[in-house]
């Protein structure tokens, strides 16, 4: 027994009773699982609604309804493992597009994407996309960088991601296509550029583009080696004015021509098909821009 209270009083040992503190946790915790187990199960593909007829289009994602989209539902597959980006989703099974998580190499932290999974044989990371106007993109350089709009909607994805997208793929780069669809126009045309990048920030995202291929017509060679421009950031040297406040959007300008999918957007123009050639949203009234590596 005296050995027993000389060890006790060498070595205490606390003993601590768990207290309403360490249970009010346990509850918050508990519940914080409980929350995430119910957004992954999807109560939308058990209603009696669109996702309940449209389940099956999302393949093992889960359906969302968004009826402010003409489809009115979306894919949404990050519950699906973390993966360096969307190709290396769709290399390992993933063929339905909709939002996913990427995460690997320069990338750094963990990121949202909207993942294209059927054009062109799939695999590309979306980082611009226009249908109806709702996203105002006349913004300012810090929102440029950082991106904005919904990912399954109108969105910028943001010029620092895409750099480090571009970034990543160093090996063997990237390939750009953009995608658009002219106002009164029932065939959609597109532009291919075997190579795409962009500098860092401190180069003004300076782009760098070519091998183009398409039926839309070649309007971004003209801007190869330029920096971008927002109507806070005047990049362009060769304009006398800021282009992205005359064109009431940012990109990579020269003198404000050739090309331009992020400024004013009417939804009311009913301009030809035949304006399409311009790459303007006056007269575009869908345009993505998807990046893949190679």
């Amino acid at each position: 027994m005296m050995l027993v209270m000389l060890f006790v009083a060498l070595f205490p040992i606390a003993i601590c009773a768990p207290t309403s503190s360490d249970f009010n946790q346990l509850k918050t915790e508990i519940k914080s699982l409980r929350d995430e187990i119910f957004y992954l199960k999807s109560k939308d593909q058990y209603q009696n609604g669109i996702c309940d007829v449209n389940a099956d289009k999302c393949g093992t994602c889960y359906c969302r309804e968004d009826y402010n989209m003409i489809e009115k539902f979306y894919c949404d597959c990050r519950a699906k493992p973390v993966r360096r980006d969307c190709k290396d989703h769709y290399q390992k099974g993933g063929r339905v597009s909709g939002l996913y998580r990427i995460n690997q190499n320069i990338l750094g932290a963990l990121v949202q994407v909207y993942c294209d999974q059927t054009t062109d044989g799939g695999g590309w990371t979306l980082i611009q996309r226009r249908v109806d106007g709702s996203t105002n993109f006349y913004r300012n350089w810090t929102e440029y960088k950082e991106g904005f709009g919904q990912l399954h909607r109108e969105h910028w994805l943001g010029n620092e991601l895409i750099y480090r997208l571009v970034a990543q793929a160093f090996l063997k780069g990237s390939e750009a296509r953009f995608d658009m669809q002219a106002k009164g126009a029932s065939k959609r045309i597109w532009a291919k550029y075997s190579t795409f990048g962009i500098n860092q920030e401190t180069d003004g995202y300076r782009l760098h583009v070519a091998g183009y291929s398409g039926t839309a017509g070649d309007k971004m060679s003209n801007h190869n080696g330029l920096k971008y421009t927002t109507y806070d950031r005047d990049s362009d040297t060769w304009s006398a004015g800021n282009c992205a406040k005359d064109r009431n959007g940012a990109w990579w300008y020269s003198q404000c021509t050739d090309s331009n999918l992020n400024s004013y957007y009417d939804p009311f123009d009913k301009s030809s098909a035949s304006k399409s050639l311009g790459w303007d949203p006056m007269s575009i009234k869908f345009s993505e821009i998807k990046l893949r590596r190679k």
